[in-house]
């Protein structure tokens, strides 16, 4: 009895589903067809509270009591945030398990390009105390 209830009610949420997918009787080719993907994050134009991720912005007084050798180093009190210590002073942020070429370090909004991207043991050059 509970096998054909189970079965029952998960056919009617199969029919229920497909028929919202199948509303005019075939797959729009507009909807299934998308060359390009558009991913935005939030460029912090909203107030924290309104936003669904949690953010932490280090600024003036808090960044300099904060600051430290590197930026990484700077960054790593911050939780998601830690810093991959390959050797003294090479030290690369590590956000949310992502690093490398997947973590790219910007200044003016412009790409650090330094030796930092050629292995682990190079540092990043680019000053905490001057972070806006």
């Amino acid at each position: 009895m509970k096998k054909i209830l189970l079965s029952s009610l998960a056919t009617a949420i199969g029919m229920a589903i497909s028929s919202d997918v199948m509303a005019d009787g075939k797959l729009s080719t507009e909807k299934m067809n998308k060359d390009v993907i558009v991913v935005k994050t939030n460029p912090l134009n909203c107030s924290s509270l309104l936003m669904t991720t949690p953010t932490k912005v280090l600024s003036g007084e808090e960044l300099t009591q904060q600051s430290k050798a590197s930026l990484a180093e700077t960054l790593e009190e911050i939780p998601g945030i830690s810093g991959s210590h390959f050797g003294a002073g090479a030290i690369k942020p590590i956000i949310h398990g992502m690093s490398g070429a997947r973590v790219k370090v910007l200044n003016d909004g412009i790409d650090v390009l330094d030796a930092s991207i050629a292995g682990p043991a190079h540092a990043i050059t680019s000053e905490p105390l001057l972070a806006n």
